[in-house]
């Protein structure tokens, strides 16, 4: 069935079609088919707190990925608040530990433009 789906969007004119699958999953596709790592392969995980840490509190900074105009990067937002939070760690080390910053945040408003991952409003609350 996917080689079928493969072979009409070449016959639509399409030049590279690949399919993307688990590694534990053969689809039989030969070079079309591109292995997705699992995503425990793609980083590291980072350990857990040693036991001096534990009674810390922890930051948890909440950035996004918008768009700001052509003079900003996308990611400003979650530059801005990833350096908030390493320095509060850094002026406070025996009350706070800093974890990475986390890049997704709800932004109706700009949502029509490019670059901007929304994860909408209600999602954002369910997850925090």
């Amino acid at each position: 069935m996917v080689s079928n789906l493969l072979d009409s969007l070449q016959d639509d004119g399409f030049s590279r079609v690949y399919a993307l699958h688990p590694q534990d999953i053969n689809p039989g596709l030969g070079s079309r088919a591109i292995v997705q790592r699992h995503a425990s392969q793609l980083r590291d995980t980072p350990p857990l707190p040693e036991d001096d840490d534990r009674d810390k509190c922890v930051l948890i900074p909440v950035g996004h990925t918008e768009q700001h105009g052509y003079h900003l990067p996308l990611a400003t937002d979650t530059i801005i608040i990833g350096a908030i939070g390493r320095g509060t760690e850094a002026a406070a080390p025996d009350e706070a530990i800093c974890l990475p910053p986390f890049p997704y945040g709800a932004s109706t408003h700009r949502a029509s433009f490019a670059g901007t991952l929304n994860v909408g409003g209600r999602a954002f609350e369910d997850f925090w």
